[in-house]
């Protein structure tokens, strides 16, 4: 939630040591098959938009609640160097210390690859969705935590996400590798909120 609590896990962090965030969508068999949909070179643009009316924390921005969901899927799916970014915000209203707000972002890479970003607690309903813009036009739409391809929807016995971080645990201990990409993710998405002067 703050720079000194992450510098703080960031000191604990050894070179071999293995550590995973569960972070939102990466651990969804769901999302995982939406991924394997498309390959991140041919992705044009992406647009995200999450958020719901709350909830409604008095010491955490709206921005820090939702923001590093979305972040982190982009900074999971480009790896070019970016280049630019922007964001504005929409104070819907304001009740005591709690600001009720829409955000709104945008990432350009080096490769071209745009991502739009909008998140917050102040949407009238429930929003998620993940929008892809392909380089031939076809779009690939993941939404609700659903992904539909060709009207087959994803085998609801497929594993939950902790399932899926435990066993990728498991596996790096049996192996006695360090695979730690969601906690690399996590790290570069901390390190953009905390050295970008964004005003949450």
């Amino acid at each position: 939630m703050n720079k000194y609590e992450f510098s703080k896990i960031l000191k604990h962090k050894h070179k071999n040591q293995i550590i995973y965030v569960n972070h939102y969508h990466l651990f969804s068999s769901s999302f995982r098959k939406f991924q394997e949909s498309f390959e991140s070179s041919h992705v044009r643009k992406v647009f995200i938009q999450d958020g719901n009316f709350g909830p409604f924390r008095k010491n955490v921005s709206p921005f820090l609640d939702w923001a590093p969901h979305s972040f982190g899927i982009i900074f999971n799916m480009f790896k070019s160097k970016l280049i630019s970014f922007h964001y504005s915000k929409k104070l819907i209203k304001r009740d005591n210390d709690i600001e009720i707000m829409v955000l709104k972002f945008l990432f350009i890479f080096s490769s071209g690859q745009k991502a739009f970003v909008k998140i917050g607690n102040g949407f009238k309903e429930r929003k998620n969705k993940i929008s892809i813009s392909l380089n031939n036009n076809k779009n690939i739409i993941f939404e609700n935590n659903i992904f539909n391809l060709n009207q087959k929807l994803i085998n609801k016995n497929v594993p939950k996400p902790m399932e899926n971080l435990l066993q990728e645990f498991y596996n790096s201990i049996i192996s006695k590798t360090c695979n730690n990409t969601s906690f690399d993710i996590a790290k570069k998405t901390s390190n953009f909120i905390f050295n970008n002067s964004i005003k949450y």
